[in-house]
């Protein structure tokens, strides 16, 4: 039986990788190398350079430069800018400034992402 499940990698990185682009995301398959045929569409893995992110957020910016954005934020007016501008991302940050207050609320979600990340382990087995 054949798994039909995506599997995606997502690298955040804050140095540059790649010299011959400016542009702060790519996305790559995997391909045979002489006939470039792909290998699966189940797999494709995600770059952000973080270095790379524009100064400035354009009013139609897509929702990958908005939540590189966030992840980059370092000051209260950057995190309020970006989840102005997308639902997710505001429920993102509200989520986040809940448990950076409550060092109880912090326990409790490291607890929770550890179960998700033992329950994920144990279904690839």
């Amino acid at each position: 039986m054949t798994d039909e499940k995506s599997r995606i990698g997502i690298s955040i990185l804050n140095f540059k990788l790649f010299d011959d682009t400016k542009d702060f995301y790519s996305c790559f398959h995997l391909t045979e190398d002489i006939r470039h045929t792909l290998y699966t569409d189940k797999m494709e893995f995600h770059v952000l350079e973080l270095l790379k992110l524009p100064e400035e957020l354009k009013d139609d910016s897509d929702n990958i430069l908005l939540w590189a954005r966030f992840i980059n934020a370092e000051r209260k007016e950057e995190f309020d800018m970006v989840a102005d501008k997308n639902p997710y991302i505001k429920s993102a940050y509200q989520t986040l400034q809940v448990i950076s207050q409550d060092k109880q609320k912090q326990l409790e979600y490291e607890a929770c992402e550890k179960a998700i990340r033992r329950a994920y382990l144990t279904s690839i087995k």
